[in-house]
């Protein structure tokens, strides 16, 4: 190999990409925190930059460097040594190294790590003669190292306290390429990863031994992505993963797929370089939906991530916004993505819901999810909703979070669930009445069977513990939102016909299309009648049922869009009772 090495005056700061001392090197750019955005570090890109990460990746230049460094933090530690190849079309082309003084002790487990001491590196070149030096060999290159963020705090810091410079160069981690490529990998440590792929690894933790393996590892990284049909640097800088580079980069949708989108309802797909549906939504309005996601700042950062992947963007649209609503719930069925689209619209209606999970009871407050058998609603205010479920649960002599119970949940007994039902029904007196006389009137029964018994008698303490409440408590009457049952008529739109869904206790289903005027079509040979019946023999069967996890999504949907005022232009809800008038 060439070792032409640039020795360029200069230097300050951490250890290399198996160096305990860089505390949060590892992974660093994986992790992430709850902020959905956060600005790139980098500058945004030149022209020249972009330019250049279109070229092919067996025809470009990269730079593969490793440092080490006296701890994690550069405004604190300083670079005790720093070694970069130029790799291009193939080949080693050039390679720079130089030792630095840090201009403070090196630590003891560092010296131990590294081999380098204080000794060496007492003449060594001070940081702001080393860097101008580096700036230059690097160039525009593409960097690459293992665990690159935690390297490039040191750089860029470097690069800016003694030059002045905001490092624009874009990045591939070797770290974060494995992550993708071979997670089977059992130790992704360098060491680990020179074992795992067969590649010949000498002393490390110096900065050229590191550098090299570093290099042997992209080497095995590249035919991997080769096999891949990864063929550009960009390609490959979006498929390692991280936000800032994904930020840079920007959308890789081409600009016409975004242009002259529709403003009206539809689902929407995007899609990764191999055709994944990476993220679906519905839309009132589609064109309005793609460009919220575009505001970076109001898009969370798990989503924000899967987006920034996408290639390829596909539209599909709908005459009304429930067929949307209900074609996002199909979708979600079929094709699982690790970002559901209701965590982004939101759209649901929150409500005190009562669920039932392995025969065990629980009451929390949220939108509709499996296992729920009932939701009370709407709630207008989370908190005071939490307050009040603190309240019940005090009322039965416990907390929220007992019993097995997740964090903020009421686990309840079978006697509790009717008295709280009936709280939020608003028939609790009756409720409470009702209990006393079965447990006297069916006093035989109640004796033979100890578990009645026990049933009854928690009924009536319950109901007595919320009546308590209710006195002290005034609270607005909540609907019984999964008691809806009926008929929605959407217009279609289109065709000029209508949709009729049939809802059996919040759960929609496509009923059949009515051409012309509905009303005459329902009176029709007692249309009309026979639905009601058959509805409400359905409603009995599911009345104490909980809902599946694809049903939950319908319900959630419907319900949204029955309290909501979008896209319910001419729709109509002919609830059970209404049905007979007709």
């Amino acid at each position: 190999m060439p070792d032409r090495r640039h020795q360029n005056p200069s230097a300050s700061g951490s250890s290399g990409p198996e160096h305990a001392p860089r505390r949060g090197s590892r992974g660093g750019g994986r992790r992430g925190n709850r902020q959905a955005y956060r600005e790139p570090e980098a500058p945004p890109p030149s022209e020249e930059l972009r330019k250049l990460i279109h070229h092919p990746l067996t025809s470009s230049s990269f730079i593969v460097f490793d440092i080490e460094t006296t701890g994690g933090n550069p405004e604190k530690n300083g670079i005790t040594e720093i070694f970069a190849i130029r790799y291009e079309k193939g080949a080693v082309k050039d390679t720079f190294y130089s030792l630095v003084n840090p201009l403070i002790p090196i630590p003891p487990i560092v010296r131990r790590m590294t081999g380098i001491s204080n000794a060496m590196v007492k003449d060594a070149p001070l940081i702001d003669e080393v860097m101008p030096g580096f700036l230059k060999f690097i160039g525009d290159d593409v960097l690459v190292s293992h665990n690159t963020i935690g390297d490039l705090k040191f750089i860029r810091y470097f690069a800016r306290k003694a030059c002045g410079v905001e490092l624009p160069n874009f990045f591939l981690c070797t770290h974060l390429l494995v992550d993708k490529m071979a997670p089977e990998a059992p130790n992704k440590s360098l060491k680990g990863l020179a074992k795992f792929f067969g590649l010949p690894a000498g002393d490390l933790h110096r900065a050229e031994a590191d550098a090299y393996l570093t290099l042997e590892l992209f080497k095995v990284l590249l035919k991997l992505l080769d096999d891949r049909s990864v063929k550009r640097i960009d390609e490959a800088i979006r498929m390692q993963g991280d936000m800032e580079s994904a930020l840079r980069l920007n959308w890789a949708i081409p600009a016409e797929k975004l242009r002259n989108l529709p403003t009206g309802s539809g689902v929407f797909f995007m899609y990764d370089y191999e055709r994944k549906v990476l993220f679906f939504s519905s839309a009132i309005s589609v064109a309005r939906e793609i460009s919220k996601l575009q505001r970076y700042e109001l898009v969370p950062k798990q989503l924000l991530k899967t987006v920034l992947r996408a290639y390829d963007l596909r539209v599909e649209r709908f005459p009304n916004v429930l067929e949307a609503l209900m074609h996002e719930c199909d979708s979600l069925a079929s094709t699982p993505v690790a970002f559901k689209p209701g965590d982004w619209h939101q759209r649901f209606v929150p409500a005190y819901c009562v669920d039932r999970h392995d025969g065990r009871w629980f009451l929390r407050v949220g939108e509709v999810d499996e296992g729920t058998v009932a939701a009370f609603g709407p709630v207008t205010d989370r908190r005071v909703a939490m307050d009040r479920c603190i309240a019940i649960a005090r009322a039965f002599g416990g907390e929220l979070g007992q019993n097995g119970a997740p964090d903020g949940q009421l686990a309840m007994d079978e006697g509790q669930v009717g008295a709280v039902m009936a709280f939020f029904e608003g028939r609790l007196h009756s409720f409470r009445e009702e209990s006393a006389r079965q447990r006297w009137s069916r006093i035989i029964e109640v004796i033979l069977r100890p578990a009645i018994r026990t049933r009854l008698n928690h009924q009536v303490q319950a109901a007595e513990a919320l009546t308590r409440l209710e006195g002290s408590a005034p609270r607005q009457r909540m609907q019984s939102l999964m008691s809806v049952t009926g008929l929605a008529i959407v217009p279609d739109g289109v065709s000029g016909s209508w949709q009729v869904y049939e809802v059996i206790r919040g759960r929609p289903k496509m009923l059949q299309h009515l051409r012309g005027e509905w009303k005459p079509k329902l009176h029709q040979g007692g249309l009309a009648k026979r639905i009601h019946e058959r509805l409400a023999r359905e409603e009995k069967m599911l009345e104490s049922t909980g809902v599946s996890r694809n049903e939950a999504a319908r319900v959630n949907a419907f319900l949204w869009w029955l309290q909501s005022q979008a896209g319910r232009e001419d729709a109509i809800f002919i609830s059970l009772e209404e049905l007979l008038a007709i």
